[in-house]
């Protein structure tokens, strides 16, 4: 934080007022004993000491005589906006019940309500405990549940949070029971359909800000075939725009050029691959040309399928022109760029040490 130079200097000013205040109080009594003692030229000293230091002492007061006016005014408005109720009372249109901490928002409205413990509030069609927060018409934005609640078809879990998007619109919560929810999915073939997915009890759900009610995220308790990608139970799916971001596959899949095994993760943007993780264990898989060990993960390249990225295990390796590259492995969408050194290697008879970076260049000198 800033603050302009005369700001600084009046505050300096104002933590040295107990210094000038002294000063004042000495070269008063300086002055008014000179007098006494008919000592004029010491006198005239002390009076023109005194009024040297006046302006600083009346700059240096006045500064911290308006700071505490600020601060007290600071303090009431504070106390205006977070005050405990002592019986029970309806604010915003909200019960909040007698012991609760209130915080109102500049403008007046309900911020949150901070409940002692065994104490409950009604709101949402909800009851809730602990601290609430809302928004705009008291809409509750989040806030932990006391018992068990179904929210806009939605069963969630007491002990647990629940979040809101705006008017009121279900975000997120974790699951009480096994639950079926809709979703409208975009097929690839551009036609639109609902489809049910059944999500795992005790387990984070997340809804579609902009879906009405459409699932964004769950984990899965059975598997789930989404336009032609079967995802596994028990793992999570994720859905954005009417489409599946992301899931781990049940099934053998073809994603892009590649043929994935069960267990592979699999992310898209929009319907086209975007990258993938195969299981951390298992067999390799032949992609690419190169031989990919278990755990690796692989991006392609913007809207194409040619390969950007691998990630690879850093107790494994692939091989680019007989040596041994391991961790990130970058392509230009397709050839090799650069990678790092899975162990010492000798390139062009040179030595090079494990964990160095080279390039495409360093494997074709000439």
């Amino acid at each position: 934080m800033h603050f302009p130079w005369w700001f600084l200097v009046l505050a300096m000013l104002a933590m040295a007022t107990p210094v000038t205040s002294l000063a004042l109080i000495g070269t008063g009594i300086g002055w008014r004993l000179s007098r006494k003692r008919g000592r004029a030229g010491t006198a005239r000293v002390f009076a023109w000491s005194t009024a040297i230091v006046l302006p600083f002492w009346l700059a240096g007061a006045g500064f911290g005589i308006w700071m505490i006016g600020e601060q007290v005014a600071s303090d009431a408005e504070w106390a205006r906006l977070n005050y405990k109720v002592k019986e029970a009372t309806r604010v915003d249109g909200v019960n909040v019940p007698a012991g609760a901490a209130v915080s109102l928002g500049k403008d007046g409205t309900l911020y949150t309500v901070s409940l002692p413990d065994g104490v409950t509030l009604e709101a949402g069609g909800a009851t809730w405990q602990h601290a609430v927060s809302f928004g705009a018409h008291a809409w509750v934005t989040d806030g932990s549940l006391a018992v068990d609640a179904l929210i806009q078809g939605v069963p969630c879990q007491h002990d647990q949070v629940a979040g809101f998007w705006s008017e009121g619109q279900l975000k997120g919560c974790t699951l009480s029971r096994d639950a079926t929810v809709v979703a409208t999915i975009m097929a690839r073939s551009g036609s639109a359909h609902p489809q049910d997915f059944s999500c795992r009890a005790e387990t984070p759900i997340e809804m579609q800000l902009l879906g009405h009610g459409d699932l964004g995220a769950c984990i899965l308790a059975t598997p789930t075939e989404i336009d032609g990608v079967t995802c596994a139970a028990g793992a999570e799916i994720k859905l954005v725009n009417q489409m599946l971001y992301h899931c781990t596959v049940a099934t053998q899949t073809r994603f892009g050029p590649v043929e994935l095994p069960p267990g592979s993760l699999v992310a898209y943007i929009g319907p086209r691959p975007e990258w993938f993780r195969l299981p951390q264990t298992g067999p390799a898989i032949d992609a690419f040309g190169f031989n990919l060990p278990a755990g690796t993960e692989a991006g392609f390249c913007y809207q194409s399928e040619a390969l950007q990225r691998l990630t690879v295990d850093q107790t494994a390796y692939i091989t680019i022109a007989g040596v041994k590259l391991t961790g990130a492995v970058d392509f230009d969408c397709g050839p090799f760029r650069e990678g790092t050194l899975f162990e010492d290697s000798v390139i062009d008879g040179r030595q090079r040490p494990r964990g160095e970076r080279i390039s495409q260049a360093d494997l074709s000198p000439n």
